[in-house]
């Protein structure tokens, strides 16, 4: 049974991303007062708080195989469990506000899905209770989100920042646990030294723990470790936590002695940080473990007896006693023996060795006199003598000096002596066979057997010999790992003594000093600069004012007004450009003289009579040298005064005077760069192109064709309907040309068809045109047997004269009545009737100017301009009803349905309105920032809407993208009468008053990061002008990229692609 329920597991299926446009939207967080979220946030977060509180599992699968290959058996498992996930993933873009709505799950979760459910027993035993929510986040967002929360929130949360290390220093765990908010930098999380404290908090071995990044399995391994020891932790924590601190110190501190002792010794386990695993190395125990036994009792006394009272020492041991079985003992036992080691170690880290006034480590700082006090003690003070501690006395037999001792691996000696003999290997009894283990061991067993336990022996690898060490040598080592100075007579901070007073005396060693001849003589350099000042006196370039110091400089002497200036200089130009301010711009320079203008110029520079003629017709900017003429002298005494000069001379001043003021600097751009890369025209196909068949209308009785009004196609592309305004609506065929049937609708004087709409539905074959102050519903009869049955039913109600619903108010501005206007002779075998059956009479003395239709093909759109609030009425057709969707008066001039969605769209003279009709409200409003609009179109998607108006203007809107144009085009040059999308195509086109039709190539992407495409691909000339009125209307054929106008000169025009 078990098998059946997860075989009905769900298929997972591929991973998108939805949008919340359809989600409801929650209520807003109960303390976002100031800055309350936005409609769609609100929607995220319903969806946010639906996931939290969900019981749909998530279905894990999991397959394991086998094969048995001598028989060519395979096994196959398969194992499914529901695994319930309370969550999700929000990918809004950036700015969207994904920090607030966040803040709001926090807000409102408890307030909307209840409190959070409270965790077992077992699980409190082990932890420690928090009702804070842990909030992750890089280190770049750390400031921004404690800045977010008190901006949404106020003070109703209390948040917790953990920036980096230094944040743990004052952090308790009262504080986490009556925080709201933990934010912790992600950094920190990974960080080493995180690792570090986590070890020592669960009593691991924080040495033994690797980097994060190098560790790999073994980090994993010691990370597991730790996280179950703060288990154990936790129920210290609660009850004592000095106890707890000092526990914490005390193992620390043990698996430290633990590491360096199986580093130094070989005892027990090491860490090979290479290779990151554990390795044996020796199991064997030896004479020094059996005299670590013996006094491991008196040490363990001695070293924490006095530190614990006994109250403490009582806990501790009930404690452990209580939680310790067989296999924590033998561990125990171990560690204690690796501890009495610790004299031959080195002193413990900068961390457990400095002093600190804080009584929780007073367990690590007594542990470390104890260190320090057994540096000295039973040690003669006599053996260490200040004059003693010079090492000049020492003797070197090698003399290769700070050579690697690895080059002479090769060699049988490892290097030369003072008088050039090799220093052999194996020299002063060591056996180089012998590895560095097994040496130590060797020498501790010696010492041991002998008694002598005061002389220490070592290998000198450099000379080659062994070193007997001396008690002062052995005492200094221990007081330099004892992290003591090696003498105990040093002092460390001896008295200040002030050798320079800091107080400033005056000497007497300089006061009776004679004075230098030099002073008493007067001063060279002091004439020179008097000799300068009284030659620059003489020449006028400064004044006495100068000197005395009454102005700072010569500049500011003061110019004489009547003094004549000169305006034109030769070094102005150089001035002005070195100035500080704006940019000089030097006047025009003259022509320089040529050799026109010389007394005897060439024979090819005197003109003819002829010339002169004709320079006389000429302006003077035409001629070759303007006013002057050429003329030869015979020297230049004969040369007379210049005739023109004075107007040359006032021509120049004209120009100086109009010279430009300021300077213009001029962009180097490419025009070609500055138009937009489109795509080539023939790349876009298929688009209409070509003129393919004319529908030839009747003509009127003065011989003049009629003009064309609507135009309209039916769904399968086969019909097409024309309104004119001699009051007939035209059925032809589209493949063929032929006139089907004319319906005169001409009552009472009102003659001309505005509008002509086929129904969308392909199965009702219902035509509706409005004609004056009517609209009639028209049965064209060319449907098959079950479409003439169900454009039957569809009319059965609204033929007997409606069906009588709706309030006084529309009973008052329409009117439905059956109409006597059809036939029974239809186009079809299974046409029941043909013509006009239903008339819609409206309440106004302006005619109806236009009807749309529903995408369904049951409800249609009236538009009547002059009847005030009933202006926009929608009617039913199967039941013969109408509804008024306005109470006020508004200005209409277009109006459209949704197609997917209860929307109404309603132009109205320099807007456009969108209304829900479920909730009868509006939703939106669009600025085309134009005078008056005349025609819409709504793109299939239903999220793009063009809009023609009378100022020459084509609108697109992004109904997604903003309130405002996305694009404006103006390519007509008189007004627009419509616009239209293509159902199939990317294909969209205009006409306009001036007879042209704009076709366009328009695609709309999937992609909501990516915006349409607009490119016009074709000018299509297709009418001419008849008073004021050009083409008046164009639809799209529903299957091919084919467009019908029609135009005021009575024409309709198929144009197809070639």
């Amino acid at each position: 049974r078990e098998h059946e329920e997860f075989s009905k597991a769900p298929a997972l299926a591929k991973l998108t991303l939805t949008s919340n446009k359809k989600d409801p939207a929650a209520d807003q967080p109960p303390n976002f007062k100031k800055y309350p979220l936005r409609p769609e946030q609100l929607r995220s977060l319903h969806w946010m708080l639906a996931q939290e509180a969900t019981k749909e599992p998530f279905w894990e699968e999991e397959v394991s195989e086998e094969i048995l290959g001598s028989m060519g058996w395979r096994a196959e498992g398969m194992a499914k469990r529901p695994v319930l996930v309370r969550g999700g993933i929000v990918a809004d873009q950036v700015g969207y506000g994904k920090t607030a709505i966040i803040l709001g799950l926090i807000d409102a979760a408890e307030e909307v899905n209840g409190p959070p459910p409270k965790f077992p027993k077992e699980v409190l035993e082990v932890s420690i209770d928090t009702p804070a929510t842990l909030v992750v986040v890089p280190a770049h967002l750390m400031g921004q989100w404690p800045e977010e929360v008190r901006k949404f929130t106020g003070r109703s949360k209390n948040v917790v920042v953990i920036k980096d290390m230094s944040s743990f220093n004052n952090l308790t765990v009262d504080e986490v646990k009556a925080a709201d908010l933990v934010i912790v930098n992600f950094t920190v999380l990974s960080n080493d030294k995180y690792h570090e404290r986590l070890a020592r908090l669960a009593g691991a071995n924080a040495g033994s723990l690797p980097g994060s990044k190098r560790g790999g399995r073994h980090f994993d391994a010691v990370y597991g470790e730790c996280v179950a020891g703060i288990e154990n932790r936790c129920d210290i924590l609660r009850k004592n936590r000095a106890l707890a601190y000092e526990r914490i110190e005390k193992d620390a501190f043990n698996h430290w002695n633990e590491e360096q002792i199986a580093t130094k010794t070989g005892l027990g386990m090491r860490l090979d940080r290479k290779k990151s695993v554990y390795k044996k190395v020796s199991e064997e125990k030896t004479k020094v473990e059996v005299v670590v036994e013996e006094a491991f009792v008196e040490k363990k006394q001695k070293r924490w007896g006095a530190v614990m009272s006994e109250e403490e020492a009582k806990a501790l041991a009930e404690e452990n006693s209580s939680s310790m079985d067989i296999e924590e003992e033998e561990e125990e036992e171990e560690e204690e023996e690796l501890q009495m080691i610790a004299t031959h170690t080195p002193p413990p880290p900068p961390a457990f060795s400095k002093s600190t006034s804080n009584p929780r480590s007073a367990v690590v700082q007594r542990e470390i006199e104890l260190l320090h006090d057994s540096a000295t003690v039973g040690v003669n003070q006599s053996l260490l003598h200040v004059d003693d501690l010079s090492s000049d006395d020492e003797e070197g037999n090698n003399t290769i000096g700070r050579v690697p001792l690895h080059w002479y691996d090769e060699y049988d000696h490892i290097g030369y002596n003072t008088t050039g003999d090799k220093v052999m290997k194996g020299e002063g009894g060591e056996n180089p066979a012998e590895d560095g283990v097994d040496t130590i061991f060797k020498n501790l067993d010696d010492k041991l057997s002998a008694g002598d336990k005061s002389k220490f022996t070592i290998y000198d690898a450099l000379n080659g010999k062994e070193v007997t060490l001396t008690p002062r040598e052995i005492e200094v080592i221990r007081r330099i790992q004892a992290g003591a100075y090696a003498h105990p007579e040093h002092n460390a901070n001896p008295d200040y003594i002030d050798y320079y007073s800091s107080q400033r005396m005056e000497s007497g060693f300089n006061s009776n000093r004679v004075e230098p001849k030099s002073r008493f003589q007067p001063s060279k350099w002091e004439a020179l600069q008097v000799r300068r000042l009284l030659k620059r006196l003489k020449d006028g370039k400064i004044d006495m004012d100068y000197l005395t110091g009454k102005k700072k400089s010569m500049q500011e002497k003061k110019e004489d007004d009547d003094k004549p200036k000169e305006m034109w200089r030769g070094d102005e130009e150089d001035e002005l450009l070195n100035r500080k301010g704006p940019t000089h711009i030097a006047a025009a320079k003259v022509k320089a003289p040529g050799t026109e203008e010389s007394y005897n110029p060439p024979e090819e520079y005197l003109p003819t009579e002829e010339e002169l003629k004709e320079w006389e017709e000429l302006d003077v900017e035409d001629r070759p040298y303007g006013l002057l003429v050429p003329k030869k002298h015979p020297n230049l005494r004969s040369v007379g005064a210049y005739e023109h000069a004075v107007r040359e001379r006032f021509e120049r001043c004209l120009d100086l005077y109009l010279a430009p003021r300021e300077m213009k600097r001029r962009l180097n751009i490419d025009p070609e760069s500055l138009v937009p890369q489109l795509p080539k025209a023939k790349d876009l196909k298929p688009y209409p192109t070509v003129r393919c068949m004319k529908y030839v209308t009747p003509l009127l009785e003065d011989g003049t064709a009629p003009k064309m009004r609507a135009i309209s196609v039916s769904p399968d592309g086969q019909w097409l309907a024309t309104g004119a305004e001699d009051g007939f609506v035209r059925l032809w065929e589209v493949g063929t040309g032929r006139l089907l049937r004319s319906w005169d609708l001409r009552e009472e004087g009102e003659g001309v068809v505005n509008c002509v709409v086929f129904n969308p539905n392909p199965n009702h074959h219902v035509l509706l045109a409005s004609s004056g102050t009517k609209c009639y519903v028209i049965s064209t009869g060319v449907g098959n047997a079950d479409d003439s049955e169900l454009t039957s039913a569809l009319l059965s109600v609204a033929s007997s004269g409606g069906g009588g619903g709706g309030n006084e108010k529309v009973k008052k501005a329409v009117k439905w009545e059956k109409f006597d206007g059809g036939k029974k002779n239809t186009l079809s075998k299974h046409g029941m009737v043909e013509g006009a059956v239903v008339r819609l009479i409206f309440n106004g003395s302006i005619a109806a100017e236009g009807v749309k239709w529903h995408e369904k093909g049951d409800y249609f759109l009236t538009l009547t301009p002059s009847t005030g609030a009933s202006a926009v009425l929608i009617h039913q057709l199967s039941k013969g009803n109408s509804q008024q969707p306005f109470g006020k008066k508004r200005e209409v001039s277009a109006v459209e349905f949704h197609g997917s969605k209860p929307f109404l769209f309603v132009a109205g003279g320099n807007n456009v309105r969108i209304y829900h009709l479920v909730k009868q409200a509006m939703v939106k409003k669009l600025y085309p920032n134009c005078k008056y609009i005349t025609s819409m179109s709504l793109h299939s998607t239903g999220d793009h809407l063009i809009l023609g108006t009378l100022d020459r203007k084509t609108v697109w809107f992004d109904l997604d993208l903003s309130d405002r144009p996305y694009k404006t085009m103006k390519y007509h040059e008189k007004a627009i009468r419509g616009v239209s999308f293509s159902k199939k195509y990317p294909l969209m086109a205009s006409c306009a008053d001036d007879g042209h039709v704009n076709v366009f190539h328009s695609t709309v992407y999937d992609d909501l990061m990516r915006n349409p495409l607009i490119v016009p691909v074709k000018v299509i000339r297709a009418h001419h002008q008849v008073g004021r009125l050009g083409a008046t209307a164009i639809a799209w054929h529903p299957k091919l990229p084919w467009i019908f106008t029609a135009g005021a000169d009575g024409a309709t025009i198929l144009w197809q692609d070639v």
